[in-house]
């Protein structure tokens, strides 16, 4: 099994907290040290670099929906 998934779920690497966590604490409007307070075993730079990963996909997915951006013709 690959040791950085618990089960199915994808955690950060070696520790068993699952990446979903940290969504669930942001939805919760928990601040990013709170929940690295509350799960020191992962790195502020691992949390970031999920955080950074799920900006990525959120922006190709509106761009790939929304398509390019055209100009206003300067209005």
């Amino acid at each position: 099994m690959d040791a950085d998934v618990l089960g199915v779920e994808p955690v950060f690497a070696g520790t068993r907290v699952p990446v979903k966590t940290l969504f669930e604490h942001q939805e919760a409007s928990c601040t990013l040290d709170e929940f690295l307070e509350g799960f020191p075993a992962v790195s502020r730079e691992a949390a970031v670099e999920v955080l950074m990963a799920a900006l990525r996909l959120h922006v190709g997915w509106v761009q790939a929906t929304l398509g390019p951006c055209r100009s206003s013709g300067g209005r």
